[in-house]
């Protein structure tokens, strides 16, 4: 499916997107400057023009939440194992240099 619309048409691109986005269609937009979000796109040559091929989520159902679950309890882990790495590099800057180990910039 090829779509080409004025920039001022954007929430009907993204409703378009959305209806099409679980079949096994192939999505391409021709942009006039903007872009869906949270969508991965390919660029295209048709016919001498520039297209957006939009690319599906390889991850449906179980396999999404399973992801977003991994991501949650792998951060959090990440956080518990080097908080203390963290909070010893800031005691040891602190002690070697006056200041914060916290670098804050001045509003202009």
């Amino acid at each position: 499916m090829v779509v080409a619309v004025g920039s001022f048409e954007k929430k009907f691109l993204q409703s378009v997107f959305e209806q099409v986005r679980f079949s096994h269609a192939r999505f391409y937009h021709i942009s006039e400057g903007f872009f869906l979000e949270d969508v991965v796109y390919t660029p295209e040559n048709i016919d001498n023009i520039i297209a957006l091929e939009y690319k599906h989520s390889k991850l449906d159902g179980w396999a999404a939440v399973f992801k977003r679950v991994f991501d949650l309890f792998f951060s959090f882990f990440a956080i518990i194992v080097f908080l203390p790495i963290m909070l010893l590099i800031a005691l040891v800057i602190r002690l070697d240099s006056p200041g914060s180990p916290l670098y804050r910039q001045q509003r202009v």
